[in-house]
């Protein structure tokens, strides 16, 4: 891959970075003030057909990319590859894995050109020079994209989210990206053991089965989508009543319950606040409850 530093921001890459399709339905002033901070952190880079930008469960180094020119192939195990056209965002997983990795690979489909940058500094710069109201509709898009691309509408039919209307759905789910580890599970690999403590974790099931195992009692075994683990109040004593264990291959989000709290509390009003918890002390007991 070839880099090259100087200005990038160029007549063309603003038109380019103005049909990103995460921009789309912006206001025009709102998305040339956008393309103009990505373009401010950017450094051009290029890579040749058949190169990878970025590989699976390497590294991130908190970077992302913005393809500008040309076409990419996203490669993730166990799913069928996608193309991908420029202008698209590339790497916007980097910033919401705890472990800095990245989710899959891209790989360079037709000679391509990109915009790298750091996600720090492109949201410290959005901070500083976009309004308080274009910045917050800029983390929106890009949390759009999340959801888009890796498929997570699945959790707008767990059950504890039964009583909200889908666009309070959608935003009670958008902060999982950002505050959870993605943990996969071979088969009858422990996710946790029975008396353990609880910590106020929770894990979203996104694919796969999950067999819960009690004492004396019968199996349990729950599919995707599912959540485990619902804690409305925190009790450092609380424990895990039963044993879980991977049926098959199965993949999650691991959260903090308060964690998640903190992001509903910035993101909802008072009012919407009220009918989330309302919903989860309705309809938790049909998840499993700790």
């Amino acid at each position: 891959m070839k880099q090259q530093r100087g200005e990038m921001a160029t007549t063309d890459h603003r038109e380019k970075l103005s049909g990103l399709p995460l921009l789309k339905g912006l206001p025009n002033d709102t998305r040339d003030r956008i393309c103009a901070v990505i373009e401010g952190v950017s450094e051009e880079t290029t890579a040749a057909s058949g190169e990878e930008l970025l590989q699976e469960g390497h590294l991130a180094f908190a970077s992302g990319y913005i393809l500008v020119a040309g076409s990419v192939k996203v490669e993730r195990e166990g799913l069928d590859p996608i193309e991908l056209e420029a202008p698209m965002l590339l790497g916007e997983m980097s910033q919401f894995i705890q472990d800095d990795s990245r989710t899959a690979t891209v790989r360079v489909a037709s000679d391509a050109s990109f915009l790298k940058f750091s996600w720090d500094d492109l949201y410290a710069r959005a901070g500083a020079e976009l309004s308080k109201e274009e910045n917050a509709a800029f983390i929106q898009a890009i949390e759009k994209v999340v959801w888009d691309r890796y498929d997570l509408k699945g959790l707008m039919d767990l059950a504890f989210l039964s009583e909200l209307s889908d666009d309070l759905k959608v935003r009670v789910c958008l902060p999982f990206p950002w505050i959870s580890k993605r943990v996969k599970l071979a088969n009858n690999e422990p996710l946790f053991e029975s008396a353990a403590r609880c910590k106020a974790r929770g894990y979203l099931l996104i694919r796969g089965r999950i067999s819960l195992i009690w004492i004396g009692a019968e199996e349990k075994v729950v599919a995707a989508p599912n959540i485990i683990g619902i804690m409305p109040n925190n009790k450092p004593e609380r424990i895990w009543s039963a044993s879980a264990r991977a049926n098959g291959e199965a993949e999650l989000l691991a959260f903090s319950w308060i964690e998640y709290g903190a992001k509903l509390e910035e993101r909802l009003s008072n009012k919407e606040m009220k009918q989330f918890f309302d919903s989860l002390k309705n309809n938790a007991k049909r998840h499993f409850w700790h």
